[in-house]
């Protein structure tokens, strides 16, 4: 959004973005109104329609309401003709009577009497035929007292109302309203223009017939008048129409409006604002995408799904499907709209159906990540729908493993539709851990893979939380995670839900927040809730890895170095030694024995090393080996006098380990949060005694 100049942003469709996402980038732009107005201009135009994450009617109001070079009267209204054909269409009340208090007002700003008037009189029909309460009009009439030409047009009408309101059944409540917003002592008039008494005394009348109290319900109460009949039909000479712009609004809602979809008026308001539209009689320019593609049965293409205004044809919804380039969930709406036509219009269903099977079986969805997402969306749409003739292309799309997980699984279609499908089954059930959701850092694709153990590295998972870099998760699981789908290793990440879910867990005694102010702890609560009522034998661990220097360092990272150094020093023990305990302390066991057995390959007769290899083989290889090699430091022992030292401690954890493995209990080597056997205490025997003697002599020559 920076490379491009307002002028240019404002007339693009970015599909890549979510509307989302384009609201948010504009928020960036506080001080840059003219960028921050375009990129709102570019959301309203956008396809897509999230209402419950975007009040479009907010985004609506604030582009007619700026002041930037490249908008005047005519953009605002355009702009406040589209708001409330958006709220007819989607049935937002709100945001139908809010547009039009910004119609009125829009003329109401004008400094000449012609627009003043006109104004006047878009509110005196808009009152007639939509019964709007008082305190909708009386909103838009304090607006005449913030100018120094309008103030004594106010006074006036207030006065007026006051006087008139008195025999009202609630005159108390309709006095407080019009003294609350019109009552205010105002300065006199610096200027002041003259105005058509017959109009105001009409205004006056319709003012005083509105209801002080609102109404609860949503409904909206309109009535054809009868000067925009003949407006719809001429040829039968009744009163004289009105003005294009005075009756734009009335004939928008009964266009649009589902309601009176069937009536013959609704057509002949269409056909007015047609033909409106082409000779420029009104300023319909932000309706032309509906106007001019409303031919036939047009109202059965208008859904929630897509579109602030008008409809996409099914050829356009298909481009769009079919766009990989356009974001993921609006091809995803796009689709269930296709749906939703085919479901009105059975005519089209056949040739929508071919449409869809195509997609779950073209090249892209088996080659793009990304589709993978899109297909899973469009799985659960053709769920809801029933559409079971499709069930073949939604066994393939399984078969072939090209469904995000993260949306739907192969269990959710067997329980909507009550089918078993010959797909393999690649979560078999277990009861010794879970599976967990993981995300490919390499290709972007989610798979299930089964843990049971995890260990939470808090020094990473600060450094996430700080919005640092990270390169690994901090989440370890227990063994090396291979990407089914581009083979990438230990390239993944926990989803937000997830992530916040295994927090609880490794830390199972926190209280939830005592006071609840806000989402997140709501959410937080929930989750510490949920985790103990729900028993899993999952277990996360919370630790602060570390390396001997004590620098806090991720435990993969720690590994890579150590591969590292054994890339270079291939021979040295103590490097597998090292690589050994890291992957011990995040539960890799298997992955650990490799590199005890090479390590003791490279020192046999390094009694640190073989309790080492003991260790390895008691947790994850070869229990008979464990036996012969613990019983080997045991039976070396024998005679030797070791009693202290490093010596002493490789005995002792002999003899616990020799009798963990006969009770059928795991290996002395704990698990988790630091390495319990270093490098430096499984160095040589020889060495080792002849550092200790150097330091003795070193200390008596100081005495």
């Amino acid at each position: 959004m920076k490379k491009l100049s307002p002028e240019i942003i404002r007339q693009q469709t970015f599909l890549q973005f979510t509307d989302l996402q384009l609201f948010d980038a504009a928020a960036a732009f506080s001080r840059d109104t003219k960028r921050q107005i375009a990129i709102y201009e570019a959301i309203l135009r956008s396809p897509e329609h999230s209402p419950d994450l975007l009040n479009y009617g907010e985004i609506y109001f604030e582009v007619g309401g700026s002041v930037v070079p490249f908008r005047g009267f005519q953009d605002n209204l355009a702009t406040f003709y589209a708001w409330f054909a958006y709220g007819v269409q989607h049935d937002y009340p709100e945001d139908i009577f809010e547009a039009a208090q910004s119609v009125i007002l829009e003329y109401l700003d004008q400094d000449h009497q012609q627009a003043l008037e006109t104004g006047l009189r878009i509110l005196i029909r808009f009152i007639r035929a939509f019964s709007p309460p008082l305190a909708w009009a009386v909103w838009i009439l304090d607006f005449l007292n913030e100018r120094d030409q309008t103030v004594e047009l106010g006074n006036h009408i207030f006065e007026e109302l006051m006087t008139r309101f008195q025999s009202h059944p609630r005159a108390e409540e309709a006095a407080d309203l019009l003294e609350e917003y019109l009552g205010q002592e105002v300065q006199a008039p610096q200027k002041s223009v003259s105005w058509d008494a017959n109009l105001v005394e009409e205004l006056v009348n319709e003012l005083s017939k509105l209801s002080p109290t609102v109404s609860d319900s949503d409904e909206i109460s309109f009535t054809i008048q009868p000067s925009l009949r003949a407006l719809l039909a001429p040829e039968e000479g009744m009163t004289p129409p009105p003005r294009p712009e005075e009756a734009v609004l009335e004939l928008i809602y009964l266009a649009l409006n589902a309601d009176l979809a069937e009536t013959p008026e609704a057509d002949m308001a269409l056909q007015v604002l047609q033909q409106w539209h082409q000779e420029g009689l009104a300023l319909l320019q932000e309706l032309a995408p509906w106007l001019e593609k409303a031919q036939g049965n047009w109202r059965a293409l208008l859904t929630d799904r897509v579109c602030k205004v008008g409809f996409l044809t099914p050829d356009e919804l298909k481009a769009l499907v079919s766009d990989i380039q356009a974001d993921v969930f609006l091809r995803s709406d796009a689709t269930e709209a296709l749906i939703e036509i085919a479901q009105r219009m059975p005519s089209l269903e056949p040739d929508i159906k071919d449409f869809v099977r195509y997609l779950l079986t073209r090249a892209e969805s088996r080659e793009v990540p990304e589709e993978e997402t899109f297909l899973a969306f469009a799985i659960s749409a053709l769920l809801d729908a029933q559409w079971r003739d499709l069930l073949p292309e939604i066994e393939a799309a399984f078969k072939d493993d090209v469904v995000d997980p993260e949306v739907v699984q192969l269990k959710d279609v067997s329980e909507a539709w009550g089918v078993t499908l010959d797909v393999p089954e690649r979560m078999p059930e277990r009861e010794d851990g879970e599976y967990i959701l993981l995300r490919c850092t390499q290709c972007g694709r989610s798979r299930h893979h089964f843990v049971r153990k995890i260990l939470l590295d808090l020094g990473t998972l600060d450094r996430k939380m700080k919005g640092l870099p990270i390169k690994y998760d901090p989440y370890v699981m227990d063994h090396e995670i291979i990407c089914p789908k581009c083979g990438a290793r230990d390239a993944y990440e926990v989803n937000e839900l997830v992530a916040t879910r295994l927090l609880a867990m490794a830390f199972p005694d926190t209280e939830p927040p005592e006071k609840i102010e806000n989402e997140g702890d709501l959410f937080a609560t929930i989750m510490l809730k949920a985790v103990r009522m729900i028993e899993t034998p999952l277990k996360v661990y919370p630790v602060h890895s570390a390396t001997r220097t004590g620098l806090r360092i991720h435990p993969l990272a720690l590994r890579d170095r150590y591969l590292a150094n054994i890339e270079k020093n291939p021979k040295d023990p103590a490097n597998y030694v090292s690589l050994a305990n890291v992957y011990k302390n995040v539960f890799r066991d298997e992955e650990a024995l490799v590199m005890a057995r090479k390590a003791h390959e490279l020192a046999p007769d390094n009694m640190g090393i073989v309790l080492l290899r003991a260790m390895a083989e008691h947790d994850a290889g070869d229990p008979e080996m464990a036996q012969k090699l613990y019983t080997q430091i045991i039976e070396r022992s024998v005679g030797k006098g070791w009693g202290w030292g490093d010596d002493f401690e490789l005995v002792a954890t002999a003899r616990d380990g020799l009798q963990a493995l006969k009770q059928g209990k795991p290996s002395p080597w704990i698990e988790g949060s630091r390495e319990v056997l270093s490098a430096s205490a499984l160095s040589t025997r020889s060495e080792g005694t002849k550092r200790r003697k150097k330091k003795r002599k070193k200390k008596k020559k100081k005495r």
